[in-house]
């Protein structure tokens, strides 16, 4: 019966148990899915020789097994989607031989080790989604040899070492999601020349030095989060320049002076935390703290502007507005005492 098939999918089914242990058996399976159900125990073994398969969907399962020696090299496969399962063990050099292969989701797992600088190799790659496992060392700077690579997720990991620069020249890379691991070192201000770059996420780390100036380069970024991490310095007046920004998260930093006017530019930003910093002096007129409350804004040194829990507006000695009514006064002084 097995024989001659292609395709085996159970959706909107409430199958409970294991999973068919010979399903690969006659040579043509291409098409498997099964996702949110009961499935359980070592479904990779049933597929290690499967090599005719194309697809593989098995998503919110609870199947486990060693994902390291258990599934085969499949060189057909272009999809394969285990999130939100109980494999474990680590990610096999094996992923690079894989040339056919666009999209590979195993997050919500308990996947340790290295990320192999082999799965470099699998240039086809579009999405990779390796987030909330256990996966420890660096991000292999091979990840940039991915031309086709258009989504890097792997936040909530153990990742250490800096943000490798070769994933700049990823001309394609629509979003970036590394927070919440043990990065460091400085933001590589090369990211700002990715041109279709969407979602760029690196906060809850530990990076370090400023914003770069470079980030008012982006083209296309809708939502920007440094958050959590150890930032210093000004906020770039640069930022101003992005056009298309809808989300900024630069909260728990060590941000100091005041919101840049060039935030004014700023047409589509409509949500803005900058809670937990040091900064000061007058809220920008505009509606994403038109329409902040106080949670995104608290913590800082002397914010003012019409919000509940702030300081009513006031011109601050520093700033700007300060200086010109200081000139206008002394400018009527001087035509009094002529006259």
């Amino acid at each position: 019966m097995l024989a001659n098939l292609k395709a085996f999918n159970v959706y909107d089914n409430n199958f409970i148990g294991q999973f068919p242990h010979n399903i690969c058996q006659g040579g043509n399976l291409k098409y498997i899915a099964s996702s949110q159900y009961h499935f359980i125990g070592h479904v990779l073994m049933s597929l290690n020789n499967c090599s005719s398969l194309i697809r593989l969907r098995l998503e919110k399962n609870h199947f486990d097994g060693n994902i390291t020696d258990d599934f085969g090299v499949c060189p057909n496969l272009k999809f394969m989607g285990l999130d939100d399962n109980n494999f474990y063990g680590h990610l096999s050099s094996n992923w690079g031989k894989c040339h056919n292969l666009t999209d590979l989701h195993i997050s919500r797992n308990n996947i340790s080790g290295y990320l192999p600088p082999e799965l470099g190799e699998a240039t086809n790659l579009y999405s990779i989604d390796l987030s909330s496992n256990h996966l420890t060392g660096k991000i292999p700077k091979e990840i940039g040899n991915l031309t086709m690579l258009g989504r890097l997720y792997l936040r909530n990991n153990h990742l250490s070492g800096n943000v490798p620069v070769r994933i700049a020249s990823l001309k394609g890379l629509e979003t970036l999601v590394v927070a919440a691991n043990n990065l460091s070192g400085f933001i590589p201000k090369q990211l700002a020349i990715l041109p279709r770059l969407l979602n760029l996420s690196l906060s809850h780390k530990k990076f370090i030095g400023n914003i770069p100036d470079e980030f008012g380069q982006f083209k296309v970024l809708e939502s920007l989060d440094l958050s959590g991490n150890v930032l210093n310095g000004a906020i770039p007046p640069m930022l101003g320049n992005l056009k298309r920004l809808e989300t900024l998260n630069i909260s728990h930093n060590n941000l100091f002076g005041q919101i840049p006017s060039s935030f004014d530019q700023m047409i589509s930003l409509s949500f803005v935390d900058i809670s937990y910093n040091q900064l000061e002096g007058p809220l920008p007129n505009m509606r994403a703290f038109n329409n902040a409350t106080i949670e995104v804004l608290r913590n800082n040194t002397g914010l003012c502007g019409n919000v509940s829990g702030l300081n009513p507006w006031k011109i601050s000695s520093s700033g700007s507005h300060y200086h010109k009514i200081k000139k206008l006064i002394l400018l009527i002084y001087s035509i009094n005492l002529n006259e």
